[in-house]
């Protein structure tokens, strides 16, 4: 029965991560790649580290 509520939160979590990758992408438009990709990957172990 945990498993819906679960998916659920994932979605929601997934959906803010989008919308502030966005923002942040707009805001770093000059920034190389490399430092985006490396910033978003940390952001994400970090959540997911969070949650466990």
């Amino acid at each position: 029965m945990l498993m819906p509520l679960l998916v659920e939160e994932l979605v929601v979590s997934l959906k803010a991560l989008v919308t502030t990758t966005a923002s942040v992408y707009k805001a770093l438009q000059g920034v190389p790649i490399d430092t985006v990709l490396a910033f978003m990957a940390g952001t994400l172990v970090l959540k997911v580290t969070d949650a466990v």
